[in-house]
């Protein structure tokens, strides 16, 4: 009931709580990502915020492959939209990071990948990006929303 009270109004998110514990802890260590990298990115682009926020997501997740099914289906080529196109990108990095053949999407192979080995790819393509960041990288995809000038 109280946690219900702290998300009214919240739209999806009010569904998604009652659905169960996990996803309150999912969203509390997403925005807790959002906040981390804040402090030690500033000024980092909303799809480098989704995409870290994303993997802490998987890599936290009861069942990474479930997880990845969800951000497959949001996934799309809409840089404007952060949520949908950092998805998009974690699929395709995701995908390299598996060594997936190039004709194979992520969904297509999830049924066949271990969760400990998404776990590790996934660890990976986090701690890589963390590491371009704090080589003085601004961020891979810029802010359609930060205009020029």
């Amino acid at each position: 009931m109280a946690r219900r009270a702290v998300l009214r109004g919240r739209g999806p998110r009010d569904a998604q709580l009652e659905a169960g514990p996990g996803f309150a802890v999912r969203f509390l260590r997403h925005e807790a990502q959002h906040f981390a990298d804040r402090q030690d990115f500033p000024g980092l682009p909303g799809t480098d915020l989704e995409y870290r926020a994303k993997l802490v997501e998987l890599i936290c997740a009861a069942s990474p492959r479930l997880q990845l099914q969800a951000f497959c289906a949001e996934a799309a080529e809409r840089p404007g939209h952060p949520h949908a196109y950092a998805a998009l990108q974690l699929a395709r990095d995701l995908a390299r990071a598996l060594g997936l053949s190039a004709g194979k999407t992520l969904e297509a192979c999830l049924d066949d990948l271990e969760e400990a080995r998404i776990r590790w790819a996934v660890r990976s393509l986090l701690e890589a990006h963390g590491a371009e960041l704090r080589a003085g990288g601004r961020g891979r995809w810029p802010d359609p929303a930060r205009r020029p000038g």
